[in-house]
């Protein structure tokens, strides 16, 4: 078993910027990934799998969205705090 979480964010004409996602667990681990574009969802994500059952249901874990620029400093990282679902299905985090 594994605890799976997809990072979205939509895909803009003329954004410049490269995203990134990261997921931290209450466990200490974390994984960083490049967001890339998906044909059949029309948006940038990232699928994150950690082995195991690190997160409980309804155990928090955080999700960050990095977006970078090579010409400019790194914009202002958004972030979200969801639960973990007790179904076991991906978790999905939508960034607008």
């Amino acid at each position: 078993m594994a605890f799976k979480v997809i990072i979205k964010h939509p895909s803009e004409t003329n954004d410049e910027h490269t995203y990134y996602g990261m997921v931290f667990l209450k466990d200490g681990r974390s994984k960083l990934k490049r967001l890339e574009y998906s044909n059949t969802e029309k948006n940038l994500q990232e699928e994150f799998v950690f082995d195991g059952k690190p997160v409980e249901p309804n155990e928090n874990y955080l999700a960050l969205l990095l977006a970078v620029n090579e010409s400019e400093t790194i914009r202002n990282p958004v972030f979200k705090i969801p639960f973990n679902n007790p179904a076991p299905v991906p978790e999905i985090v939508n960034f607008p």
